[in-house]
């Protein structure tokens, strides 16, 4: 899934910047019904920093880390049941204070959770307005881990390696629509989830966890909501969607340090006041396909300068381009190993990585993680349509003179990697 602005074109670097650290926060967790030893794990939601985990040991966890901004941050706890499916959900942590989880079974969206600063309560009120949905999201994800279970014990019977990637692609065929029917499902649900905030925000004063989703919610719907929902679901949100704006201050969308900044740009790209242009959809149409052996889609980038940059500059090197996005778990992870390639090839192995990240995310990430970023925007959707993007991370391996390897490799990233540039 990508969303059409801001798209930051990033280039793996070296020397992790100095970092300013606070009191540690602490989320902590008091639970039935899961099994003793289950991990829970915490990401951080606005830079790829590594997550901290912990095993739940009594019905206990405790999870600690490091923010590096004063106040209180919005980071996301996920939970992995006994078939492998993860569930997740959002909560605030603040440094020197502490996030009480407290639940009953997988389903980690529908614990209740509580603190003593304001942000959390203000964050509950989204959440239980809307549990419902909530709760049929997570019984579908749990559906998907159980799909894999299923193959997976499939192989077993029939005498199969289960960790050899080659024996997997038939049973993963074999899966595929039911696959395809439970990611339909829980598509099917964003268009109600949006409208359960939309009422909320209707009756409910602006604050900076209103403003935050409020700026999300502006930037999905200018691409994701676009090329996934129907019609009819979007003429329904996006009158309340623009109405919404009116409801806030001034003063608060002068706010730089806060997210009105933030909302005030993605309300000015929302009304195409600025480079927003769906005529653009020509371009993609007009794009070919990715095919190995064949010229790799090339498409315009736009840096924060307003210099244009392609592909092709890239040409006379192997290209390893990630497609990634702040909130995806096995995305941040896989960034040490990227990280490992970019030094292990120096000087004939570019590695790009395409985030999906809005720009006050971005400039984050790029002042604490060990990337360098040139900020993209414009025409960026034709790129990941080009490469037929739907989940990530997507690897997609271009060699020196320009013609695609491999779009969205599967398996080992750094053996397929090794093969080709042996």
């Amino acid at each position: 899934m990508k969303k059409v602005i801001p798209i930051c074109l990033m280039f793996v670097a070296f020397g992790a910047a100095a970092q300013q650290k606070y009191k540690a926060a602490t989320v902590e967790g008091y639970v039935m019904g899961v099994e003793e030893g289950t991990e829970v794990y915490m990401w951080h939601l606005h830079s790829n920093r590594a997550t901290v985990s912990d095993s739940i040991r009594d019905g206990r966890f405790t999870l600690k880390f490091d923010l590096e901004e004063p106040g209180a941050q919005r980071v996301q706890i996920s939970i992995y049941g006994p078939n492998g499916e993860s569930t997740h959900t959002e909560v605030y942590a603040e440094g020197g204070k502490t996030t009480t989880m407290r639940g009953d079974g997988y389903l980690i969206g529908l614990w209740d959770v509580e603190a003593d600063f304001p942000e959390q309560a203000q964050y509950n009120v989204f959440r239980e307005n809307a549990k419902e949905l909530t709760r049929r999201e997570q019984e579908l994800r749990i559906d998907g881990g159980m799909v894999n279970h299923e193959m997976f014990e499939t192989m077993k019977a029939e005498g199969q390696t289960v960790l050899d990637i080659t024996n997997m692609t038939p049973y993963q065929d074999m899966m595929q629509g039911r696959y395809d029917s439970i990611s339909d499902l829980r598509r099917a649900l964003e268009p109600a989830f949006v409208a359960s905030d939309i009422e909320v925000m209707k009756r409910t004063e602006p604050n900076e966890v209103w403003l935050e989703k409020y700026a999300y919610m502006l930037f999905d719907s200018m691409d994701a909501w676009l090329m996934r929902w129907g019609k009819a679901d979007r003429e329904k949100v996006h009158p309340d969607l623009l109405a919404l704006y009116s409801r806030i201050p001034a003063s608060m969308l002068e706010d730089v340090d806060g997210w009105g900044a933030e909302v005030a740009k993605q309300y000015k790209l929302f009304t195409f006041e600025e480079t927003i242009d769906f005529s653009r959809a020509a371009q993609v149409d007009s794009l070919p396909a990715a095919e190995a052996g064949k010229p790799a889609p090339d498409v315009e980038f736009f840096d924060l300068d307003g210099n244009i940059h392609r592909l092709s500059e890239f040409r006379g090197s192997y290209v390893l381009l990630d497609f990634w996005a702040y909130w995806c778990g096995p995305c941040r992870a896989a960034m040490p190993k990227l990280r490992k390639l970019a030094h292990e090839y120096g000087g004939k192995l570019e590695v790009v990585s395409i985030c999906e990240d809005p720009e006050k995310v971005w400039r984050k990430t790029s002042a604490d993680e060990y990337i360098t970023c040139n900020f993209n925007s414009g025409t960026n959707e034709a790129l990941w349509v080009a490469y037929g993007i739907e989940y990530i991370p997507h690897y997609v391996l271009i060699g020196p003179d320009g013609n695609l390897i491999e779009n969205n490799i599967d398996g080992d990233i750094e053996e397929s990697i090794a093969k080709t540039l042996k």
